[in-house]
Order: C-alpha cells, then sequence, then structure tokens
C-alpha cells in the first residue's frame, strides 16, 4: 500500500486518478482548490475509508504552504499534480483582467514547481517516489536546453503519439524513452441520448500556432489540400476556427469564432454534442512524421457518439478505422469517408461510441498508465 498525493482531484482526470488509486487500495491524498465545491469527489470519500480531502490552490503559495504544513512529515510515494486554470477568455489590450491572468500563470507554470518543493521531503522519505505532471513534447524536439533538462528530472514520459520512438515514425525523440498513452476521458461527462442538433460536419481548430512554425508543422499547410471539399459533397461543414475566415466561408467551410465556442468547458462539449460528426485535419508535423497522434478532440466526439472522419498520421494502425471511426489521406478518402457515415449514419454513431469506450474511457486507460508510470 502506498500514499498518493493528487493536486486537483475534484474533477476530471483528477477525480478519476483519485478513484482508481483508491480502489487499489493506495491512501490518497485528494486535494481540491474548493473543498465545497467537490461534490463528486465527496461522493467517492463517502464509499471509501481510504480518500483524505485536503484544502490545497496550486494558484496561492500560502495554501501550499498550509497543506505542507497539515500534512506534516507522513511519506508521499507518488505526488500528482494535474490542477489547471484557463483564464483570460477573449480580452483585447484595454480590458486585460490581469488577476486572472496571473492566477492562470500561477496555476499551470509557477504553482506545480511549489507543490513539488513544498512535498519533496516527503517523496524523499518514501525513498522510491514520483512526481507526475503534465507537458508537451514539441520543445525537445527543436532541442531546447530547458526543457530537455526539465524532462530529465523524471522517470518514466507518455506520448499521444502512438508511432514515437519506433521505425513507423522519424519524429526526433532525443535521449528520452517514450511511453504511448491514449488520452483518458471521462465518458459520462460526454455520453448524450440528445440527437445532434445540427446536421454539420464540424471541429474546433486552430490554423496556425506559432510554436510550431520552426517545425514547419502548423494545421493550414495540411488543410489547403482540402479546402475546395465543401464544393464536391453534399454535406455541409462549420468550422470553429482562429483563422482567415474569410477565405474558408468563401470556400463553404461556414467559419464561426473558435474562442466563442471554447470559452468554457460547456461550451465546448455543447458545440460538440451539437454536432452531427466530425472532420478534422491534424498539423503537418504529425503528418509529415507519421507521428500516429490522435486527438483529444477527436476522442471527445466519439464518446459523445458523434462519429469523425479525420485525417491519418499513423493512428490507424493502433485504432478501429471503420464504423464511427474513418481515416483519410487524400481528399478522395475524405470524401468517401463523409458519404459513408451520411448513408448509414445511425451505425456509425453507434460504432463510435463503441470505440471511444473500448479505446479512450478513463477507466480502461488509466489504470494500465498508471502501472507503467509507476513501475
Amino acid at each position: 500500500m502506498s500514499t498518493v498525493l493528487i493536486a486537483g482531484a475534484s474533477r476530471g482526470i483528477g477525480l478519476e486518478l483519485a478513484k482508481q488509486y483508491a480502489s487499489n487500495g493506495d491512501d490518497v491524498i485528494a486535494c481540491v482548490r474548493d473543498t465545497g465545491a467537490a461534490s463528486q469527489l465527496d461522493e467517492a470519500a463517502s464509499g471509501a475509508d481510504n480518500i483524505e480531502i485536503q484544502q490545497l490552490d496550486v494558484g496561492d503559495p500560502g495554501s501550499i504552504e498550509a497543506a505542507a504544513a497539515a500534512i506534516g512529515d507522513r511519506a508521499i510515494d507518488t505526488l500528482i499534480i494535474s490542477a489547471g486554470a484557463v483564464g483570460g477568455g477573449r480580452q483585447t489590450l484595454d480590458d486585460l483582467d490581469l488577476e486572472e491572468w496571473h492566477r492562470t500563470l500561477d496555476t499551470n507554470t509557477i504553482g506545480p514547481a511549489l507543490v513539488a518543493k513544498a512535498f519533496k521531503s516527503n517523496l524523499i522519505a518514501a525513498g522510491e517516489s514520483n512526481l507526475m505532471i503534465l507537458s508537451s513534447q514539441l520543445a525537445i524536439a527543436k532541442g531546447e536546453e530547458w526543457y530537455v533538462q526539465f524532462f530529465r528530472g523524471f522517470d518514466r514520459l507518455f506520448t499521444f503519439g502512438a508511432n514515437i520512438g519506433t521505425a513507423a515514425s522519424d519524429a526526433p525523440i532525443g535521449e528520452f524513452d517514450w511511453q504511448h498513452t491514449w488520452q483518458p476521458v471521462v465518458s459520462r461527462d460526454w455520453h448524450t441520448r440528445l440527437p445532434p442538433a445540427h446536421d454539420r460536419f464540424t471541429t474546433v481548430m486552430t490554423w496556425h500556432t506559432e510554436s510550431f512554425t520552426d517545425v514547419d508543422g502548423n494545421k493550414d499547410r495540411e488543410f489547403v489540400r482540402f479546402i475546395d471539399l465543401p464544393s464536391k459533397t453534399r454535406c455541409r461543414f462549420e468550422l470553429a476556427v482562429n483563422g482567415p475566415q474569410s477565405l474558408l466561408r468563401d470556400h463553404g467551410w461556414a467559419p464561426v469564432d473558435a474562442m466563442r465556442v471554447s470559452r468554457s468547458l460547456w461550451d465546448y462539449r455543447d458545440f460538440i454534442q451539437c454536432s452531427k460528426a466530425e472532420f478534422g485535419v491534424a498539423k503537418h508535423a504529425y503528418v509529415a512524421r507519421r507521428s500516429g497522434w490522435f486527438s483529444d478532440r477527436t476522442a471527445c466526439y466519439l464518446t459523445a457518439g458523434r462519429p469523425a472522419v479525420v485525417q491519418d498520421t499513423g493512428w490507424s494502425a493502433h485504432l478501429p478505422s471503420g464504423p464511427g471511426l474513418i481515416g483519410f489521406e487524400t481528399a478522395a478518402e475524405a470524401l468517401a469517408g463523409l458519404e459513408h457515415i451520411e448513408r448509414d449514419y445511425a451505425a456509425h454513431a453507434r460504432g463510435a461510441r463503441e470505440i471511444a469506450d473500448a479505446c479512450f474511457d478513463a477507466a480502461r486507460v488509466l489504470p494500465p498508465f498508471l502501472e507503467r508510470a509507476c513501475a
């Protein structure tokens, strides 16, 4: 039996981790920013005597110190920092909410370091211990020294690219051994019995991301290959995109503001659940390198019972490609996939849900992930 401290355990992945560890017999210290707003965690703790709820706000140094004092010198075998904040929203230079931006930065960047520092002695006391933080792989591929040094401090590294580190992909991996995992989705938060409210293939996307520019990896380079697609099919589209609205509108994509549909978790979920299906194009870096990348966004469409026609980055070697999930490499294959879904939507909707439950459900993904992470 080990002791696991999870920062950010009130909902989502943090909550699922708490329940998984507790079900395995481990003692769980589930830390949340607001103990009065953690009803799902309260419910889980009421049925388990090995879940202890502790107030800890990752964005507040005083709260971190207080939590460390309350826990004292207890040995902690595994420290997981999954708390995060999405702030700032759509603001102009004239109406910047600096307080919100500071909180976002404190929670996502400074806070995790302070939490790790606060419980360093507890980890040392456990002997062989584990520290888990979620991050990104791109800067390693670019050889940024500060990022490489950061990752040298971890015992296990995971990627959502199923081909990374294999002969199927030439994506740079540096000196590290990357293990693959699928994105865990809390299925009950995405399941819906309601039919699609709109007869449109949709997606949520970023046209151009600055961090991908110097590796020639942005999505715009791939999307232009398919830009005339709406003129060749009876299917209707709607793109939530922060890109060239006029260009996309002229080609029949019916673009809408991406920030508006993703301003909150609930807006984002509503947009996906109201969609008929997804049509998705991947970033050029993922496609050219045959990374096997599969989007968490698409996993959410599938879990909601919404089929997906998405560009194949090499993921089709690892996930079912057929009813519910159709991969494509060429415009002709994309058109064929769209027509397949139009011909038998009900079967594809069922297939989408079945794939999601088999491959992305958090209850299936997290146990083997934790076993490998803590091996």
